[in-house]
């Protein structure tokens, strides 16, 4: 019985001192930050950074597209004065929103390649762009004037570096579904001659 009596009053003061962790002197106040309402506010200061940021980076990136005229050539897009980044980004624009570059003049600088093409029985001339890693290219293909010249005695040599300034235009080939891009009228100069 003894046994049972100090079990009950060891219960007793359990009971009591938890009862006293309850009391409100313990309590968090009301008005008191609490952790997640910090945590809102850190979550909110940083997406009105990173807004701040993707807004200068959107200014930046429409400022280096933004047309760049050449008073000598007439051109809308001098690739030839972009970062190889900012090439790439607009060439990979050109090849999936042609509609937006029709009847613009571009410019561009690159590796010459010619391709034949057995249902067409045509060769196709292409300006090949590296990006500035130079793991990822773009082709954009060229009629050279008004696709005269006899290839190959008057083309460059495959992987030639050269510079080429044309209209850009879209044409579907006899019979293809296939939308395809190219700039037409083009001048063709081999760079360092």
């Amino acid at each position: 019985m003894k046994l049972y009596k100090t079990r009950s009053i060891v219960f007793s003061m359990i009971v009591f001192f938890l009862a006293g962790c309850s009391s409100k002197e313990n309590k968090m106040p009301q008005n008191s930050a609490t952790v997640d309402k910090v945590l809102q506010e850190q979550v909110e200061n940083a997406m009105e950074t990173d807004q701040l940021k993707s807004k200068e980076d959107e200014n930046k990136m429409a400022k280096e597209l933004a047309p760049l005229k050449s008073s000598d050539q007439g051109v809308d897009y001098d690739l030839t004065s972009m970062s190889g980044d900012m090439v790439y980004a607009v060439v990979y624009q050109l090849m999936n929103n042609p509609k937006d570059y029709i009847g613009k003049t571009i410019k561009m600088r690159g590796n010459y390649y010619a391709s034949y093409f057995e249902p067409t029985e045509k060769f196709y001339h292409y300006t090949i762009i590296e990006d500035a890693a130079a793991c990822c290219v773009q082709g954009i293909e060229f009629v050279w004037d008004d696709g005269s010249h006899i290839y190959p005695e008057e083309y460059p040599k495959d992987k030639a570096e050269v510079e080429v300034v044309g209209v850009f235009e879209t044409y579907r080939e006899g019979g293809d579904t296939n939308l395809y891009c190219r700039l037409k009228d083009a001048t063709l100069q081999v760079v360092g001659e």
